[in-house]
């Protein structure tokens, strides 16, 4: 749910508040509850972990796809959300 709140605070473009909405969800939140229910906690990961999963990520080629293109200490910010 990081990625879809990074979307709707950075980008004026309304494809993901009309996703959420097309889906039935009311907001952000909800869409985060019915998650948090389905994946149940977050897991730990290590420092190293993170390191690995942002310089993989930072290769992806589908990375410039996004609404708007996350940089680098944006990838690490959603990261440090989602695991929360």
């Amino acid at each position: 749910t990081a990625y879809l709140d990074y979307n709707l605070h950075h980008s004026a473009d309304p494809k993901t508040s009309q996703a959420l909405e097309i889906s039935g969800f009311e907001d952000l939140q909800h869409f985060q509850r019915l998650m948090e229910t389905l994946c149940g906690p977050a897991p730990v990961c290590s420092q190293s972990e993170k390191e690995t999963f942002i310089e993989q990520t930072m290769q992806a080629k589908n990375l410039v796809n996004n609404l708007i293109t996350p940089s680098r200490q944006d990838l690490i910010e959603i990261l440090e959300k989602t695991l929360q």
